[in-house]
C-alpha cells in the first residue's frame, strides 16, 4: 500500500473537541487504484478529510477488483503528550492525533 496523501485533523474539529471513528467502505481497482469510497459510520466533521485520506492510497496490482472496510480514528492529544499526528496500525486502521499540544480549558 502507497500513501500519496496525508491525513488532516480538521481545526474546526479540534476547537469543537470532535473525535471519533471513521468507518469506510473502499473499493481498489486491479490496477490498485481507489475506485469509490463510501461512508458507514463516524463523525461529519471527520468524513470529507477521511474521503481525501484514503482516495490517495495505492495498493498492489492484483487479478480482481476488492471491497476493503478501512477505520481511520481521530483522537485528540490530551495536555503535555507529544503524539505522532498518525499512525498505520494496520493495512486497514489509522490512527489521527490532532497535530498540536492543546492545553484543556
Amino acid at each position: 500500500m502507497t500513501e500519496t496523501t496525508t491525513p488532516v485533523y480538521p481545526a474546526i474539529a479540534i476547537a469543537a473537541y470532535v473525535q471519533g471513528t471513521i468507518v469506510m467502505l473502499v473499493i481498489f481497482k486491479t490496477t490498485g487504484a481507489v475506485e469509490s469510497v463510501s461512508v458507514v459510520s463516524g463523525p461529519e466533521m471527520h468524513r470529507a478529510h477521511s474521503i481525501s485520506y484514503v482516495r490517495g492510497w495505492r495498493a498492489n496490482p492484483f487479478t480482481g477488483p476488492r471491497l476493503c472496510p478501512i477505520v481511520v480514528a481521530f483522537h485528540r492529544q490530551g495536555e503535555n503528550r507529544k503524539l505522532r499526528v498518525s499512525v498505520r496500525l494496520d493495512l486497514q486502521r489509522v490512527i489521527v492525533t490532532s497535530p498540536q499540544i492543546l492545553i484543556q480549558p
